[in-house]
């Protein structure tokens, strides 16, 4: 927490408070976050995305 609040993204106040600058860089992270976690499967059509969910479920169900 000291770290985040030596980057001026979080202030100690009856606890810890997340401040403007803080939510801004939390907000940016979570687009980023979802844009580099979705962009890989946006280029597969819907046959491709069903045959790796099936794929998917084989190898989760030869897991168990």
């Amino acid at each position: 927490m000291e770290d985040l609040i030596g980057c001026g993204w979080v202030e100690e106040r009856e606890g810890y408070q997340i401040i403007a600058m803080g939510k801004v860089i939390r907000q940016t992270a979570e687009e980023l976050t979802d844009r580099y976690f979705f962009s890989p499967w946006s280029c597969l059509t819907q046959a491709e995305l069903e045959t790796l969910r099936d794929l998917l479920i084989r190898l989760r169900d030869g897991l168990s």
